[in-house]
């Protein structure tokens, strides 16, 4: 005889995805009153920021180059909260202060290690979600008035045939400086980031047989070492070429955000784990490199951590009443809607991530001042009641290349 077991609920706001955008927008509306869940298929908090994978926040300020713009709200409060009893970043104790953030709202309940697997749309509004939570396997199905979508791939708004984009829009479209004659399908693609320690002694490492073998002559353009320099004259654009381009990472015991590979064919969201498989051989053939390749200063380092979960930079992006685009983040637009504002350079990752050995692995397109994100672009134009927030809100490809970074497309949900 099959059993299931099962949960209905309803709530007044659903936010799937908790990742820093969906945790920002179920705390905020928790805090406003609203009933609210939270579902996140993982175990910890933070998305690109959490453990799992580990990419600090950035924003608006340029990670202190543009200085009074930092910003506020319940990010900040995060932030905050963590530097005052984190100085030295420990990613546990970071997963503390992510739960213990979302657990103090009285209005906001959290299903951890639980998927969405399906929707229900009557007359263009979703009605409800279909969730396994891996761990109790109970099938929970969650109806609310208003859904959020933050799962950064916008799987939600996928399921539910919300209208979306990928790739590339042609210069046609908005004219955008840097956006290609024709339409494509270039992606900026995923990266697994790994942590070193000194030891303060020499550490042996031996490469598994799967590792890629990496020479000097395939890592010129990216930064890997205190002994290396970048040549910029690889760049297309001579203005592309900042300090951002290459990283500030001059050691080998972090960073390597350049790992990075896109897949092939279309659906970019399904080649994730083979993705993954081929990310794997790249990092400990990187390591192989710095370790046993010539001199990188790596002699004492042993590997700490090696993220098992790629971090995800672009997928699908809903579409809204409106699409921001390049031409608002370097005129510094600013919106009557406005609800939220960026100051990240327009950073483009090359089309084929590290085996686009020839030239830099990002080109970056600097401006002064700041943007604001509109309100039409956090909701969709053909889901009544689908909101969205974080980087699969309503852009176009080139203005996502600012908007990605963590806490510029965060909003705060209110009634």
């Amino acid at each position: 005889m099959k059993r299931e077991k099962i949960r209905r609920e309803h709530y007044e706001f659903a936010v799937i995805g908790g990742g820093m955008s969906g945790l920002c927008a179920a705390i905020s509306a928790a805090r406003h009153g609203v009933k609210t869940v939270l579902i996140h298929n993982r175990p910890v908090l933070g998305g690109n920021a959490s453990s799992e994978i580990r990419m600090h926040i950035c924003g608006a300020d340029e990670n202190g180059h543009k200085p009074n713009l930092t910003e506020g709200g319940i990010l900040h409060e995060i932030l905050l909260k963590n530097k005052s009893r984190n100085d030295h970043f420990s990613y546990a104790l970071w997963d503390l202060t992510l739960y213990e953030t979302v657990k103090a709202e009285e209005n906001l309940t959290v299903y951890f290690n639980t998927s969405m697997t399906d929707c229900t749309v009557e007359e263009n509004k979703i009605v409800s979600v279909s969730c396994y939570q891996s761990t109790t396997e109970f099938k929970i199905e969650i109806t609310a008035d208003v859904f959020a979508d933050c799962t950064g791939n916008a799987t939600l708004g996928y399921f539910a045939g919300a209208e979306y984009r990928e790739g590339s829009e042609p210069y046609s479209e908005f004219q955008e400086k840097h956006a290609p004659q024709v339409a494509n399908s270039d992606r900026m693609g995923n990266t697994i980031l790994f942590k070193a320690l000194d030891k303060g002694k020499p550490v042996p490492f031996t490469p598994p047989a799967f590792a890629k073998k990496l020479t000097e002559d395939q890592l010129k353009y990216r930064l890997h070492s205190k002994y290396h320099t970048v040549d910029a004259s690889s760049a297309s654009d001579p203005e592309a070429f900042t300090r951002a381009s290459t990283g500030s990472n001059t050691s080998v015991d972090y960073g390597y955000w350049w790992i990075e590979l896109m897949g092939e064919g279309e659906d970019f969201v399904g080649q994730y784990e083979s993705v993954k498989d081929e990310l794997l051989t790249y990092v400990y053939g990187m390591w192989d490199h710095l370790k046993n390749g010539g001199e990188h200063g790596a002699e004492n380092f042993e590997l700490e951590w090696v993220g098992m979960l790629p971090g995800m930079r672009e997928s699908r992006r809903l579409v809204g009443d409106y699409l921001l685009n390049e031409n608002d983040v370097f005129e510094n637009r600013i919106f009557e809607d406005a609800v939220a504002y960026g100051g990240w350079p327009v950073d483009v990752h090359c089309a084929n991530g590290i085996l686009d050995f020839h030239i830099l692995p990002s080109e970056v397109y600097a401006f002064k001042g700041a943007y604001t994100i509109p309100w039409r672009c956090y909701y969709s134009r053909n889901i009544k009641n689908l909101l969205m927030a974080g980087r699969n809100i309503s852009t176009s490809r080139l203005a996502l290349g600012s908007t990605r970074i963590r806490a510029p497309a965060l909003s705060e949900v209110r009634q």
